[in-house]
Protein backbone atom coordinates (compact mmCIF):
# COMPACT_ATOMS: atom_id res chain seq x y z
CA UNK A 1 0.00 0.00 0.00
CA UNK A 2 1.30 3.65 -0.34
CA UNK A 3 2.48 5.84 2.56
CA UNK A 4 -0.60 8.08 2.46
CA UNK A 5 -2.62 9.93 5.31
CA UNK A 6 -5.89 11.58 4.87
CA UNK A 7 -5.93 14.99 6.33
CA UNK A 8 -9.74 17.23 6.60
CA UNK A 9 -9.62 20.45 7.91
CA UNK A 10 -12.83 21.50 8.85
CA UNK A 11 -14.63 23.39 11.47
CA UNK A 12 -17.73 22.93 14.41
CA UNK A 13 -20.96 24.13 11.16
CA UNK A 14 -19.39 21.03 9.71
CA UNK A 15 -19.56 18.66 11.89
CA UNK A 16 -22.66 16.57 10.45
CA UNK A 17 -20.84 16.03 6.88
CA UNK A 18 -17.81 15.05 9.21
CA UNK A 19 -19.74 11.90 10.86
CA UNK A 20 -20.28 10.27 7.54
CA UNK A 21 -16.50 10.58 5.65
CA UNK A 22 -15.10 9.56 9.21
CA UNK A 23 -17.75 6.32 9.15
CA UNK A 24 -16.86 5.97 5.46
CA UNK A 25 -12.90 6.32 5.85
CA UNK A 26 -13.96 3.25 8.57
CA UNK A 27 -15.25 1.36 6.34
CA UNK A 28 -13.28 1.90 2.83
CA UNK A 29 -9.72 3.00 4.01
CA UNK A 30 -6.91 0.46 4.90
CA UNK A 31 -6.56 1.31 8.88
CA UNK A 32 -3.09 2.04 8.49
CA UNK A 33 -3.76 4.80 6.79
CA UNK A 34 -3.74 7.74 9.19
CA UNK A 35 -6.95 10.14 9.22
CA UNK A 36 -6.47 13.53 10.43
CA UNK A 37 -8.69 15.73 11.38
CA UNK A 38 -7.64 19.99 11.96
CA UNK A 39 -9.64 21.77 14.24
CA UNK A 40 -9.68 25.49 15.23
CA UNK A 41 -8.51 25.92 18.37
CA UNK A 42 -11.04 27.27 20.43
CA UNK A 43 -13.68 25.99 23.27
CA UNK A 44 -16.61 24.71 20.80
CA UNK A 45 -14.14 22.26 18.93
CA UNK A 46 -12.31 21.24 22.27
CA UNK A 47 -15.67 20.06 23.65
CA UNK A 48 -16.71 18.52 20.80
CA UNK A 49 -13.72 16.11 20.84
CA UNK A 50 -14.35 15.66 24.92
CA UNK A 51 -17.67 14.59 23.71
CA UNK A 52 -16.65 11.77 21.56
CA UNK A 53 -18.01 13.44 18.84
CA UNK A 54 -14.86 12.33 16.69
CA UNK A 55 -13.89 8.59 17.06
CA UNK A 56 -11.03 7.57 19.02
CA UNK A 57 -8.88 5.98 16.20
CA UNK A 58 -8.82 9.43 14.38
CA UNK A 59 -5.93 12.00 15.04
CA UNK A 60 -7.39 15.51 16.23
CA UNK A 61 -4.95 18.80 15.91
CA UNK A 62 -6.15 21.84 17.13
CA UNK A 63 -4.38 24.58 15.28
CA UNK A 64 -4.70 28.20 16.60
CA UNK A 65 -5.51 31.29 14.19
CA UNK A 66 -2.66 32.90 12.74
CA UNK A 67 -2.02 36.56 14.07
CA UNK A 68 -2.16 37.93 10.24
CA UNK A 69 -6.06 36.77 9.66
CA UNK A 70 -6.54 40.03 12.00
CA UNK A 71 -6.66 42.08 8.83
CA UNK A 72 -9.03 39.89 7.41
CA UNK A 73 -13.09 41.00 7.72
CA UNK A 74 -14.78 38.60 10.29
CA UNK A 75 -17.06 37.68 7.01
CA UNK A 76 -14.03 36.19 5.31
CA UNK A 77 -11.75 34.81 7.79
CA UNK A 78 -12.91 31.61 9.05
CA UNK A 79 -12.29 30.67 4.58
CA UNK A 80 -9.04 32.43 4.44
CA UNK A 81 -8.29 30.53 7.34
CA UNK A 82 -9.25 27.44 6.48
CA UNK A 83 -7.49 27.92 3.29
CA UNK A 84 -4.38 28.84 5.14
CA UNK A 85 -4.41 25.61 7.13
CA UNK A 86 -4.13 23.38 3.86
CA UNK A 87 -1.05 24.69 3.10
CA UNK A 88 0.22 23.55 6.38
CA UNK A 89 -1.38 19.76 6.09
CA UNK A 90 2.15 18.18 5.50
CA UNK A 91 3.24 18.96 8.88
CA UNK A 92 0.36 17.10 11.14
CA UNK A 93 1.78 13.85 9.25
CA UNK A 94 5.18 11.47 8.21
CA UNK A 95 3.17 10.29 5.58
CA UNK A 96 4.97 10.38 1.97
CA UNK A 97 1.86 11.56 0.73
CA UNK A 98 -1.01 13.39 2.05
CA UNK A 99 -4.37 13.50 0.84
CA UNK A 100 -6.20 16.84 1.65
CA UNK A 101 -10.03 15.97 1.75
CA UNK A 102 -12.96 18.14 2.51
CA UNK A 103 -15.37 16.76 5.05
CA UNK A 104 -18.52 16.84 2.91
CA UNK A 105 -16.69 13.74 0.90
CA UNK A 106 -17.92 10.29 1.16
CA UNK A 107 -15.44 7.35 0.30
CA UNK A 108 -17.78 4.96 -1.07
CA UNK A 109 -15.90 1.93 -2.84
CA UNK A 110 -13.37 -0.62 -1.85
CA UNK A 111 -10.24 -0.89 -3.75
CA UNK A 112 -9.21 2.40 -2.71
CA UNK A 113 -5.76 1.87 -2.38
CA UNK A 114 -5.78 0.37 -6.04
CA UNK A 115 -7.21 3.73 -7.03
CA UNK A 116 -4.69 6.03 -5.46
CA UNK A 117 -1.23 3.81 -6.25
CA UNK A 118 0.13 1.71 -8.59
CA UNK A 119 3.53 0.06 -7.92
CA UNK A 120 3.73 2.29 -3.97
CA UNK A 121 3.78 5.07 -6.44
CA UNK A 122 0.58 7.77 -6.78
CA UNK A 123 -1.96 8.13 -9.46
CA UNK A 124 -3.02 11.26 -10.05
CA UNK A 125 -6.25 12.37 -11.75
CA UNK A 126 -6.65 16.18 -13.15
CA UNK A 127 -6.82 18.21 -16.32
CA UNK A 128 -5.23 20.69 -17.85
CA UNK A 129 -7.54 22.40 -18.78
CA UNK A 130 -8.24 26.43 -18.01
CA UNK A 131 -8.31 26.02 -14.38
CA UNK A 132 -11.03 27.57 -11.97
CA UNK A 133 -8.86 28.36 -8.94
CA UNK A 134 -6.34 29.95 -11.29
CA UNK A 135 -6.05 33.16 -9.04
CA UNK A 136 -5.32 31.51 -5.93
CA UNK A 137 -2.47 29.40 -7.92
CA UNK A 138 -1.05 32.79 -9.09
CA UNK A 139 -1.45 34.93 -6.20
CA UNK A 140 0.73 32.30 -4.25
CA UNK A 141 3.78 32.61 -7.02
CA UNK A 142 3.81 29.43 -8.36
CA UNK A 143 3.57 27.41 -11.16
CA UNK A 144 0.34 25.74 -12.59
CA UNK A 145 0.25 22.56 -13.29
CA UNK A 146 -2.96 21.07 -13.14
CA UNK A 147 -6.32 20.98 -11.57
CA UNK A 148 -6.89 18.21 -9.49
CA UNK A 149 -10.64 19.48 -8.09
CA UNK A 150 -11.93 19.00 -11.37
CA UNK A 151 -14.37 15.83 -10.56
CA UNK A 152 -17.11 17.69 -7.98
CA UNK A 153 -20.74 16.17 -7.72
Amino acid sequence: TGDIAFVIRTYTAEYHFLHRFLMSCEWFLPSEWPVIVVLDDDDVSRDHVALGHIPKWVTVVFEPEPDFLIDFTPKHRGYQRGMYSLFWADNYTSAAFVAVVDADCVIHTMGIEQLLFRKGKPIVWGTTQTPPFYACVNSSGLKWMGEFMSYLP
